[in-house]
């Protein structure tokens, strides 16, 4: 990763109120270099490629000549997701490595598990009409979601590196209930109506203070 050899390359000058048209006012520009501990990103040697375990299960039914019923399950289980996590975050306001500022790892750390029953009953056109019923019964945790809902998500970082549990959750695309139910009907002249519904519970969220409550340097810690 790039910044992992520059970081270190580079020095952040900031002048107040410079002078024209001299902004350094015949002083050395080193002299306004921040001599403040400095940030770096580095990579966990032991990256590799997310693997997903997937399982299915499948059976169908004929209940009449034109009507069926399908039930599917799914499991999924992902792991050593790249997850980012400061491993110099201050712990009572001490960074365990004062000589810097925030060390910013990519970790093989974010994982999450897929778990869902689908049930689906449907009738195929005859007497000028067909339907379909698909109901979802799903679940699905991990320890990455979004920044706005519980966990941090594949790239995303760690809210809280001394409680990693604290991330661990829901998943943002997590919908416990849906229910979609369609049909169409099949008019004269061979114009055919369709009409879709579709039912969903909410997504998770999570609460946020939108503050830094441990002085860990992240300001959207868990409440």
């Amino acid at each position: 990763m790039r910044n992992e050899t520059t970081a270190l390359r580079q020095t952040s000058i900031v002048i107040n109120n410079p002078a024209y048209p001299d902004p350094y006012q015949g002083r050395d520009p080193a002299s306004f270099a921040s001599t403040a501990p400095p940030n770096i990103s580095i990579l966990n040697n032991k990256l590799l490629n997310p693997p997903v375990q997937t399982y299915t299960a499948g059976f169908s039914q004929q209940l009449l000549a034109d009507t069926a019923i399908n039930v599917d399950s799914v499991y999924q289980k992902a792991t050593d997701y790249l997850t980012t996590e400061n491993i110099n975050t201050p712990k009572n306001g001490v960074r365990p490595l004062p000589e810097w500022g925030q060390i910013i790892s990519t970790d093989p750390i974010g994982e999450w598990t897929y778990k869902a029953l689908l049930v689906r009953l449907e009738k195929r056109l005859s007497h000028r009409y067909q339907y379909q019923i698909s109901y979802t019964l799903a679940k699905q945790d991990g320890n990455f979601g979004s920044p706005d809902s519980v966990g941090i998500n594949q790239g995303g970082s760690i809210t809280d590196y001394y409680n990693q549990r604290a991330d661990v959750g829901p998943l943002p695309s997590d919908r416990r209930h849906a229910l979609v139910m369609s049909g169409a009907f099949q008019l004269p002249s061979d114009v055919v109506l369709g009409v879709i519904w579709n039912f969903r519970t909410t997504t998770p969220f999570s609460a946020r203070a939108g503050a830094d409550l441990n002085a860990d340097g992240t300001n959207n810690d868990f409440v």
